[in-house]
């Protein structure tokens, strides 16, 4: 490698990975089922501790 001969050259042989499966694109169905889904698990209790309050009064 370090000396002055050209006959000798560095080979590279690149090969891509082989793709088994195509990647999973963005979905606006499961984002927005996820997105409801969180925000009735936020909502709810809010719901029931407004609720509890009310009845107190």
């Amino acid at each position: 490698f370090l000396s002055n001969d050209t006959s000798e050259l560095m080979r590279l042989n690149a090969h891509p990975f082989q793709q088994t499966s195509q990647p999973q694109e963005f979905n606006i169905g499961i984002a927005s089922c996820a997105l409801f889904i969180g925000m009735d698990y936020v909502l709810v209790p809010i719901t029931l501790a407004v609720d509890m309050v009310y009845d107190r009064e």
